[in-house]
């Protein structure tokens, strides 16, 4: 492949800030799929039998050498350095579109990769955006002399419907063909037994340890945990995972 940032690659002088942070950050955001320094070029070869080998090619955007990589299992990437002139003609296709494209197709890749291990880390990704939600509006409501109960019972459900769709659409989208009622009445299920998974656990801990700072953590990872295992396996179970 022809790389900009392998030794001896350049590009031109008057790349501007933004255009050289783009790169740098999606060379980061590969990382965990491949060691290559130049993930988004799209001047490459591969022998047509290592892409004949490749199982369900299915890239999102225009950038493909990352599901070659991947999916045809390429072990050993000879990176050959080349400067990256300017355009002299047409447009260039890296759009918001495009970019937003990339950060799909990479977690197509990680999830065809990581499988459960991905799914798990887009889980932890949306509870963590779904405290931020609660706590925002909790601020909201008592900022709008909400009575205290009320305030903390919108929050928190508002901030479980955000988490449900945001798991639905991502974290476990290969099962967005299904009811969405049930699978919303399994998500809060779960999210319930969870919740006194935690506060059991959190007990014991406390009751066994003396040490309640411990104990309240042990008892969040056993929540998040069941959490986990229920959403993925029960409320979101796989059919046929495609990758």
């Amino acid at each position: 492949m022809g790389s900009r940032f392998t030794e001896g690659g350049s590009t031109a002088d008057d790349w501007g800030p933004f255009r050289w942070f783009n790169s740098r950050v999606a060379t980061i955001l590969a990382m965990p799929l491949t060691t290559i320094h130049d993930p988004m070029s799209g001047y490459f070869a591969v022998r047509r039998h290592t892409l004949a080998a490749a199982r369900d090619l299915n890239p999102v955007g225009y950038k493909i050498l990352l599901e070659i990589i991947v999916k045809c299992r390429c072990r050993e990437v000879v990176e050959i350095p080349i400067h990256f002139a300017n355009r002299h003609f047409g447009v260039s296709k890296l759009s918001l579109g495009e970019q937003l494209k990339y950060f799909r197709h990479l977690r197509r890749l990680y999830t065809h990769r990581y499988g459960t291990w991905s799914h798990l880390a887009q889980f932890l990704v949306v509870g963590a955006s779904g405290l931020l939600i609660n706590l925002a509006l909790l601020t909201l409501f008592l900022d709008w002399r909400l009575p205290k109960k009320i305030a903390v019972a919108l929050a928190i459900g508002i901030s479980l419907i955000w988490n449900f769709a945001l798991n639905r659409r991502f974290s476990f989208s290969y099962a967005r063909d299904r009811s969405v009622v049930s699978q919303f009445v399994g998500f809060a299920a779960a999210c319930l037994i969870g919740a006194t998974v935690n506060y059991f656990t959190t007990l014991h801990i406390w009751n066994l340890l003396q040490a309640k700072q411990l104990a309240a953590s042990v008892g969040v990872l056993a929540g998040t945990l069941f959490n986990f295992v229920a959403t993925r396996f029960v409320v979101f179970r796989a059919k046929h995972i495609r990758r």
